[in-house]
């Protein structure tokens, strides 16, 4: 479709003339122009990856063609014959109810919409959740930043913030280099990095390799997965990604897929001491999966592997770094921040009010009773709740 600007003046906000599902790979390709085009008018400051044309069609093809209860469902805001505003949306089936989720739901790390300054992104909500009433008995939206556009718009339909957990951001344009950056770092943990960095490099000679090539990505890539599985083995807890059989075909397949992604490994000799796999997307970086190799654990190597990254942004002119959730400490001691992301939900049905009521007080309940079992009896538990 080619685009034919319509003006946005005295205040007034750009209402939606109708809306548009598109339900396979055919109506995704259809929409590349519109969905690049609003990639474009983007300004670089919101985490918008996982809303991108590559991404989402990516997850669309692999987890299409292996799981039979997902339907392609994204949503898009027509006005002036072109797409003003796209949500990607797909339909899952939980035992016989269907649950309107963003399309790569389990996979993204932020939920969101792509739109054109001056949508009126309310009102587009608001018609979206009437025109799936009958297709859907509710919505569920994981990993939505707090008060986004789009989170805005769904609570003022009534959808409750079910859950919550802070992410960590790092803001790198602020800083003119890297030395102003790390200057901008508490005395005390420049300090404590330094004096790590330097007992690691006494006992071991360090390489760090980064970057997209092939072998690059692959390295990283696989370490990551293979020692993040370990590590989620030993304390007996799993995301649900990791209990989709497609997510490593996933990730694996996104270089070929044409995604930004990117490698960075750790070694001494040829042992890696830790690994990172993401995305770079308009100048920002997706700290999307991580590992540390536990034999080099006192020596703070997961610290100082995020210090190496940094550098390399910086090298690369990024204004921007996700380092995604939890906050934990050692993401937080880089001049990170954080961002409140929520899951909101909001039944359609009464079979979703049944169904929320499963997923919001029902299963939290069990999952906070089974941290109070010894560990050894807590795994099996803890798989059970993760899979449903």
């Amino acid at each position: 479709m080619n685009a034919r600007a319509i003006p946005v003046t005295d205040g007034h906000l750009l209402a939606v003339e109708s809306i548009e599902f598109v339900r396979d790979l055919a109506g995704l390709q259809h929409l590349k122009g519109d969905w690049r085009r609003l990639e474009g008018q983007q300004d670089g400051r919101e985490a918008l990856f996982f809303q991108t044309h590559g991404w989402i069609s990516h997850v669309a093809r692999v987890r299409g063609a292996a799981d039979p209860g997902f339907r392609i469902l994204v949503v898009a805001g027509i006005a002036g014959g072109v797409a003003r505003v796209i949500w990607p949306l797909a339909l899952v089936r939980r035992g016989g109810i269907v649950e309107a989720v963003m399309l790569d739901d389990t996979f993204g790390q932020f939920a969101g919409l792509l739109a054109e300054p001056g949508v009126d992104i309310p009102a587009f909500v608001q018609t979206v959740l009437v025109s799936l009433r009958g297709l859907a008995d509710g919505i569920r939206i994981a990993q939505l930043p707090k008060t986004s556009s789009l989170w805005l718009g769904l609570v003022a339909e009534g959808a409750n913030v079910v859950a919550s957990q802070p992410s960590v951001v790092g803001d790198l344009a602020g800083y003119g280099s890297l030395g102003a950056f790390n200057l901008a770092m508490r005395s005390k943990v420049r300090r404590i990095l330094r004096n790590a960095r330097s007992r690691l490099e006494r006992g071991h000679a360090m390489q760090a390799v980064c970057g997209s090539a092939g072998a690059h990505v692959g390295e990283a890539l696989g370490y990551a997965f293979a020692e993040r599985v370990n590590w989620m083995k030993r304390r007996g807890r799993f995301t649900p990604a990791f209990h989709d059989p497609v997510f490593r075909k996933l990730l694996e397949e996104a270089p070929a897929a044409g995604l930004p992604c990117v490698g960075f490994c750790l070694k001494s000799s040829d042992v890696v001491i830790s690994a990172q796999f993401g995305f770079v997307h308009q100048g920002r970086y997706y700290a999307y999966l991580s590992a540390l190799n536990p034999a080099f654990k006192a020596f703070r190597a997961g610290r100082l592997p995020l210090g190496m990254v940094i550098e390399d942004c910086f090298g690369w002119g990024l204004a921007g770094l996700e380092l995604m959730h939890n906050a934990s400490s050692y993401k937080l001691e880089w001049n990170g921040t954080t961002r409140d992301l929520d899951t909101l939900s909001l039944a359609l049905s009464p079979r979703g009010v049944a169904l929320n009521l499963v997923l919001d007080r029902a299963l939290p309940a069990l999952r906070r009773a089974s941290r109070l079992v010894p560990e050894g009896l807590r795994r099996p538990l803890v798989n059970l709740f993760n899979r449903s």
